[in-house]
């Protein structure tokens, strides 16, 4: 099948058959915010994002702490259906946001490639520990569901967890990596998507949480405007 799109690449409504060039971008630590980049080029700032190259577009990242399970977290199936219903409805609405903070929603989808997006995220930890610095994957996807739910579409982040098993090398590792060979990096990338899609690319129940806690999603300076789009509401952290 297609190569998937390469590191620091984010293909957007591109069609499932479309092919990626080798990747080229340049690792650097700008310590700034991320601004548009020409193609062939990435930012990446603190936290470790990087800046799609192909696109001409910048990434807007929601920069906060992703949301953790309460002590009254529960299990809630929903429709592919019910769960964009909802998260176009709490994403205006704080007070319903925060009463499925916590919870986990199992959801029958899969994942399309109309929308993948690789890069890596610095993980948290004592600002003074530079040398060692531990990043993890930032992958965000579009999923549907069930051929009742339609051609509706949305966009998921796929917890580094869930998806480092398939990579041969560890991400942190693997940044390193493409700073030295980024051919023998994006083979790596490559190879690791391919199976992430291949895996995920099967109708399943999914586990799937809010990304981020209410205070940190309305702190944004502004809420995204679809749930499909370069913004994920959710995460997904297992499949059953």
């Amino acid at each position: 099948g297609p190569s998937p799109p390469p590191m620091g690449r984010s293909i957007s409504n591109a069609a499932p058959d479309t092919g990626a060039a080798a990747m080229d971008i340049d690792d650097g630590e700008s310590g700034g915010s991320i601004q548009p980049m020409q193609p062939g080029t990435q930012d990446s700032e603190s936290t470790g994002r990087v800046t799609p190259a192909s696109t001409g577009t910048a990434t807007a990242s929601a920069a906060s702490t992703p949301a953790i399970p309460q002590s009254n977290a529960y299990t809630e199936p929903l429709s592919f259906s019910e769960l964009r219903s909802l998260l176009l409805r709490i994403k205006s609405d704080r007070a319903a946001y925060e009463q499925y903070e916590g919870k986990t929603f199992v959801v029958p989808c899969k994942l399309i490639k109309t929308k993948f997006e690789f890069l890596f995220d610095r993980i948290k930890g004592k600002k003074k520990e530079k040398k060692s610095k531990q990043y993890e994957f930032c992958i965000t996807t579009h999923f549907i569901g069930t051929a009742a739910d339609g051609d509706d579409k949305v966009s998921v982040r796929l917890s580094s967890k869930l998806i480092e098993p398939f990579y041969s090398t560890h991400p942190t590792a693997l940044r390193k990596m493409h700073k030295e060979d980024k051919t023998k990096a994006n083979g790596i990338a490559s190879e690791g998507s391919t199976q992430v899609i291949s895996e995920f690319g099967s109708l399943a129940p999914f586990r799937m949480r809010l990304l981020l806690k209410s205070r940190d999603f309305f702190a944004q300076e502004t809420v995204p405007p679809t749930v499909d789009g370069k913004v994920p509401l959710v995460i997904a952290i297992g499949k059953e």
